[in-house]
């Protein structure tokens, strides 16, 4: 489950981060963030324990990283399909468009972050 460009970007830009959100990703589609393991998350990245506690204090703290950088980028093509200049029923529909085929590129990590943050209480909520 690859994430795309802008998302890698806007987790600063490290790649050792961005491959552990990718890890995180594709393991909470496979199995659910609940039977995720750190484990499983690094072992999907190719890094070490060490390294993902680098970057993330636990495995929710992923997580919710991953799906704030998820949902940064949707708000990002939102805001890039609309064009002042046009009528607002214009401007509505391009940005529906632009949404629905964001949404539509990556069904699988979408209907994960959608279910999964649900698991995580008070923060998933806050998110």
């Amino acid at each position: 489950m690859a994430l795309n460009q802008t998302t890698a970007e806007t987790t600063n830009g490290s790649e050792h981060r961005r491959r552990l959100l990718q890890g995180m990703a594709s393991m909470a589609a496979t199995k659910g963030l609940a039977a995720v393991t750190i484990a499983d998350v690094v072992r999907e990245a190719g890094v070490s324990k060490r390294t993902f506690y680098e970057h993330f204090e636990s495995k929710d703290a992923c997580f919710l990283e991953l799906y704030r950088a998820v949902s940064m980028n949707a708000l990002k093509t939102l805001r890039d399909s609309v064009s002042v200049e046009r009528p607002w029923q214009q401007q509505l529909e391009q940005a529906l468009q632009a949404y629905l085929t964001h949404m539509a590129a990556n069904p699988e990590l979408l209907r994960t972050l959608f279910i999964e943050i649900h698991h995580l209480g008070v923060a998933g909520e806050r998110a």
